[in-house]
């Protein structure tokens, strides 16, 4: 399963139930994150709900510092994963970081033996197949578990509808999806989408040359 994470709220315990369904003492979780000065004062946001829903070994990876890169040795760790927990933050440096072809191989092949990997925020940007570069306008290779899923987080902040509204206007042959950030979406091995969470999310299309929103839930 494929799950796309918004944000962080105060049921996020209980959504996470979706990411750690099946999980044991026995397996590992891996949190890929994009590192930094002080990103450590953070790590209780993606642990706690994750202990309270399974007690199974997290494994965190960030780039070493200086570093604009994962070791391979890091890589390997990937691979043996049961788990996988992609973090929020800056998009762009996410994808520089994670969508390299060892790292999205890694994951891919995580998924095809029934894994489950989640992404949260910017995490669940790059985990399609294509990833939107506000600054350039430009299409940059995601990881590809899911296609044709521009994912908009934070929608119930007016920036980032706007950032949808924008979007769709570029790109007119795309969808997007709103999520706020008490709701989430789901996928299946055959890319079947399911809503998930009490909040609100807003399907965008281009249509008779003017950006439709919908509410899907």
């Amino acid at each position: 399963m494929v799950v796309l994470y918004s944000g962080f709220h105060e049921r996020t315990k209980d959504d996470f139930q979706a990411f750690t369904k099946g999980l044991t003492g026995d397996d590992s979780i891996v949190i890929l994150l994009q590192g930094g000065n002080g990103y450590e004062k953070y790590l209780g946001n993606y642990y706690d709900p994750i202990e309270y829903n399974c007690k199974s070994k997290i494994i965190v990876i960030a780039p070493d510092n200086g570093k604009t890169y994962i070791d391979d040795s890091k890589i390997d760790i990937i691979k043996s994963a049961s788990a996988v927990f992609i973090g929020g933050g800056d998009t762009e440096l996410y994808r520089e970081l994670y969508c390299t072809t060892k790292i999205a191989d890694a994951i891919r092949g995580l998924y095809s033996k029934g894994k489950t990997i989640a992404g949260l925020s910017a995490g669940s940007i790059i985990l399609n197949n294509e990833v939107y570069d506000n600054a350039t306008g430009k299409m940059n290779r995601g990881i590809g578990l899911v296609n044709n899923v521009f994912v908009f987080p934070h929608f119930e902040e007016e920036s980032y509808a706007y950032e949808m509204i924008t979007f769709l206007r570029n790109n007119p042959s795309k969808i997007g999806y709103g999520l706020e950030n008490n709701s989430y979406l789901s996928f299946d091995i055959e890319n079947l989408m399911q809503i998930n969470g009490n909040g609100t999310v807003y399907e965008g299309k281009y249509s008779d040359e003017e950006v439709r929103i919908r509410i899907l839930s």
